[in-house]
């Protein structure tokens, strides 16, 4: 009866840990941290992709003006 209290215990004891540990929060300084600074990086992204998006836009703008002045 001991045994079988101790494991049914030890289980549900295994699960809690599991549950929380895998739960998708945020919980220590290191993660809080490493999400911030991914998070920093995906915004520098977007502004850089949006820069050279703007970039290629002119580019072709101006490729397609002195092709015109060629012919």
């Amino acid at each position: 009866m001991l045994a079988t209290l101790g494991a049914l215990v030890g289980s549900l004891v295994s699960y809690l840990i599991a549950a929380r540990r895998f739960s998708g929060k945020i919980e220590t300084t290191e993660a809080r941290d490493l999400w911030a600074e991914s998070a920093s990086i995906r915004r520098w992204s977007e502004r850089r992709i949006e820069a050279l998006e703007q970039r290629v836009v002119a580019l072709e703008k101006e490729n397609t003006e002195l092709r015109a002045g060629i012919a």
